[in-house]
């Protein structure tokens, strides 16, 4: 029999997929739930949205802190990186952007679109490996605990800007700062649109 010759070989590289799934694994809680938002170097600045954000946990009605041990924060440049890395424990870099995130990015943009590719692309990889997600975004101050308010029968939870009352009605104006989804097969092909 042939041996083969290993001396030569270069173990694969860890992908980015491979780390931000370690990441989830790490911070997810009990129940394999775990919560996300995203950050680029704008909002990340001293005293901009992510120090509010991280303070709001601290600061609300409810003692949430806890729930900042199950936060993956990830950042969409290496300035925001640095900065998510100086102020909290699970800090993951997405590199693979087609845009400069680096800044505010205009509603319906190329970077706009970018982003939210980005964050369906994540999203979509979290329930593929069998985890939950409550994604907010890096405004949305969490005074209370969100989880106490969504619904342990729906696979899929998404804020709405204008709700009617009835959640089948279809002039409710979903918003996507605020989704919270469970790893169904649904939700998943939902996510390869």
């Amino acid at each position: 029999m042939e041996k083969l010759c290993t001396k030569n070989l270069v173990p694969p590289q860890e992908s980015h997929d491979d780390s931000f799934v370690m990441m989830i694994q790490k911070a997810a809680m009990d129940d394999k739930t775990v919560i996300l938002t995203d950050v680029n170097e704008a909002f990340s600045a001293p005293n901009s949205m992510l120090d509010l954000f991280l303070e709001s946990f601290h600061n609300g009605e409810d003692n949430i802190t806890h729930l900042l041990d199950h936060l993956v924060i990830v950042a969409m440049d290496q300035n925001a990186f640095e900065k998510c890395k100086s102020v909290h424990h699970y800090c993951y870099l997405h590199e693979d952007i087609g845009s400069d995130l680096s800044s505010e990015n205009v509603y319906m943009s190329k970077a706009y679109v970018d982003l939210v590719w980005t964050k369906v692309r994540l999203w979509q990889l979290t329930l593929e490996q069998g985890y939950s997600f409550l994604f907010t975004d890096i405004d949305v101050m969490w005074f209370r605990d969100p989880f106490r308010h969504i619904s342990v029968y729906a696979d899929l939870t998404i804020a709405s800007d204008r709700f009617f009352g009835n959640p089948e009605d279809h002039s409710n104006n979903p918003n996507t700062g605020l989704v919270y989804a469970k790893p169904t097969r649904k939700n998943i092909e939902v996510l390869k649109y």
